[in-house]
């Protein structure tokens, strides 16, 4: 065996150009049709979907009895809890006097003493009055006389002696006698 070095180092050789191509005798990609393109993704999309409703019924016609009256028994308790929470949440708005909308919208405790707390704090908030309503303006609308209801001739005419005397004593004839 001879003690010489072999090299196993490939040889490494000059790159060489590649020759420049005129740009105008370059061969071109042809156009892409974007719109055959995306009509082929369409109806590639509408077989799996197709597809995947197959799937869907036919794993549901693999499912066993038990597992379909599982699945229901599971869907009649989410929708009870639902039912239990809105319940909650509507007694508590209620004994609160909160309107429906304000407790839809404030009120998303999941148990009695988070819905307490809002119901609670809601209430603080919108002060102990409830809504306000404008005080009434005095100078608006038909104005009540402060003294007696005034009679006219027609009360009059069917009233006793007694009885129209008494009235001229409460003052309820001062319109009639010209008084002030």
């Amino acid at each position: 065996m001879t003690d010489q070095p072999t090299d196993t180092t490939p040889m490494e050789t000059p790159a060489v150009p590649a020759p420049a191509q005129d740009p105008a005798t370059a061969p071109t990609k042809p156009e892409t049709d974007w719109k055959a393109e995306a009509r082929k993704w369409e109806q590639r999309a509408k077989e799996n979907s197709s597809a995947a409703k197959k799937l869907t019924e036919f794993e549901e016609a693999q499912k066993t009895e038990a597992q379909k009256l599982a699945d229901r028994a599971t869907a009649a308790e989410k929708a009870a809890a639902a039912k239990d929470a809105d319940l909650l949440r509507l007694r508590t708005a209620l004994k609160h006097g909160i309107s429906d909308e304000d407790a839809e919208t404030f009120l998303t405790g999941a148990d009695e003493e988070s819905l307490t707390r809002q119901a609670e704090r809601l209430a603080a908030l919108r002060g102990p009055s409830g809504p306000r309503t404008p005080a009434p303006d005095p100078s608006q609308g038909a104005r009540s006389s402060a003294g007696p209801t005034q009679l006219t001739r027609d009360h009059l005419r069917r009233m006793s002696p007694e009885q129209i005397e008494d009235a001229r004593v409460k003052g309820q004839l001062n319109d009639l006698l010209g008084v002030k």
